[in-house]
C-alpha cells in the first residue's frame, strides 16, 4: 500500500551489533590489573587480597560470554589481548587455550610476587607449560615482570640454582626466541644479585626491538652494565625507579642508545628519561650530576622529556635541563612546579609509570 511504512520484522538488539562496536562497550568492563605495592618485598601477604580480587573480577567478566555468541567473541578478544599469570595460574590449561588464541596476545604480565609457582604438583611440567605459553604468543609486544626468579635466567645461574633445587628447569625460559618485544617493565627484589643478572640477560636478548624500558629497584654497576652484549637502537623511553644506579652506570646504559652515522656524528634514539631517585638526603647533588651528564652526552641532544623525581623530598618534581636545543646548563635550580599541578601523579603506587 502506498505511503505505508512497514516496521522491520525483527528489531535490532545489542546481540546484533558488529564485534567492533560491541568491543567498545565490553573493553571498558575488562578488569584492570593492579601492580604490586611498593612494600610487597617486606610483607608478601599483603598481595594476596589484590590477586584474589583480580580473580573474582575476571570470573565476573567471563560470565558475559554466556549472553550470546557475539558477547563470547568480544569477551574472548579481551581475555586474550592481555594475559596475567600469577603464582596460582593453571598454566597447563592456559597453554592449551593459547593453541587457538595465542596470536591474539599483545601483553603478558608475569606476577610472581608470591613465588613463581605453588608448592604442589610437578614443577618441571609447569615450567614446560609456561615455556609453551610464551612460544604461542607470536604477536606479543609488551612484557611486565614482577618478582620472577625463573625468567631470562643465564645458564650458569640456572646451574647454580639446580644444586639447591633439583626440580629447577635446566632449560632456558623462554627456550625459543620471543617475538619483537617493544615494551619491558621489570620489578624484582632489589637486594638479590641474581635478579640483576636476570634483567641484564633479558636486556641482551630483547635489545634490538626494545622501545620502552622501565626498571624498578635496580641495583647495578658500570661493570654489570658492560655485560649487556647488544645496543638499544630503538629505545626511546627509559624509566628508572629507585634502586642504586651510580652515575657511571647510568652513563654506560644510555651509551647503548647511541648510533654513529656515516659522517661520524653520534645520535641517540632516546627521547624520554624519567629518574625516580631514592638516594639519602646527603646525595642531594644527584640531580645536578644527572643534568651535567645529559648536557655532555649525545643523548642529551635527542631528549624531548627528562624528569627527575627525588624520593627523599616528596613531593618534589623537577624538570631536568632541556638540552635538546643547547648544551649550556641554566644557572641555579630548575623551576619546581607546585605539586597540585601534577595531581595525576600518585607517588606511592607509581601509576604514571606502571600503566
Amino acid at each position: 500500500m502506498s505511503g505505508v511504512v512497514t516496521l522491520p520484522q525483527r528489531l535490532a538488539t545489542i546481540h546484533d551489533l558488529p564485534l567492533e562496536i560491541l568491543l567498545s562497550f565490553v573493553i571498558s568492563l575488562m578488569p584492570k590489573y593492579c601492580p604490586p605495592s611498593h612494600i610487597w618485598e617486606m610483607i608478601p601477604g599483603l598481595e594476596m587480597p589484590r590477586i584474589k580480587q583480580y580473580h573474582r573480577d575476571l570470573r565476573s567478566f567471563r560470565e558475559m560470554a554466556r549472553i550470546s555468541r557475539a558477547f563470547r567473541s568480544a569477551v574472548e578478544y579481551c581475555l586474550y589481548t592481555t594475559i596475567v599469570i600469577f603464582h596460582d595460574t593453571d598454566v597447563a590449561n592456559l597453554a592449551d587455550a593459547l593453541q587457538k588464541h595465542g596470536p591474539r596476545v599483545r601483553t603478558i604480565i608475569y606476577d610472581a610476587t608470591l613465588r613463581d609457582f605453588p608448592d604442589k604438583g610437578n614443577k618441571l611440567d609447569r615450567y614446560l607449560d609456561l615455556d609453551r605459553c610464551l612460544t604461542l604468543m607470536t604477536n606479543l609486544h609488551t612484557m611486565k615482570v614482577f618478582g620472577s626468579h625463573i625468567l631470562f635466567m643465564p645458564a650458569n645461574l640456572r646451574a647454580s640454582w639446580q644444586t639447591v633445587q633439583p626440580e629447577f628447569p635446566s632449560f632456558a625460559l623462554p627456550s625459543s626466541r620471543l617475538p619483537p618485544i617493544r615494551v619491558l617493565r621489570w620489578k624484582c627484589q632489589s637486594k638479590a644479585l641474581h635478579y640483576d643478572k636476570q634483567v641484564l640477560h633479558a636486556l641482551s636478548l630483547l635489545s634490538s626491538s626494545l622501545e620502552e624500558l622501565s626498571i624498578d629497584d635496580w641495583n647495578t654497576t658500570r661493570a654489570l652494565i658492560s655485560t649487556i652484549s647488544k645496543p638499544f637502537p630503538r629505545l626511546r623511553t627509559l624509566n628508572l625507579v629507585g634502586g642504586n644506579i651510580p652515575l657511571d652506570a647510568l652513563s654506560s646504559l644510555i651509551d647503548l642508545t647511541i648510533q654513529t652515522g656515516k659522517d661520524g656524528e653520534k645520535t641517540s634514539s632516546l627521547a624520554s628519561l624519567i629518574l625516580w631517585d631514592r638516594y639519602d638526603e646527603e646525595e642531594i647533588n644527584r640531580e645536578t650530576e644527572v643534568k651535567e651528564l645529559l648536557a655532555n652526552h649525545p643523548s642529551g641532544m635527542s631528549l624531548v622529556e627528562s624528569v627527575f623525581l627525588n624520593y627523599t623530598t616528596l613531593p618534589t618534581i623537577a624538570k631536568l635541563a632541556n638540552v635538546s636545543a643547547r648544551r649550556n646548563l641554566p644557572q641555579g635550580n630548575c623551576p619546581r612546579p607546585s605539586y597540585p599541578s601534577f595531581s595525576h601523579v600518585n607517588p606511592w603506587t607509581l601509576d604514571f609509570i606502571a600503566t
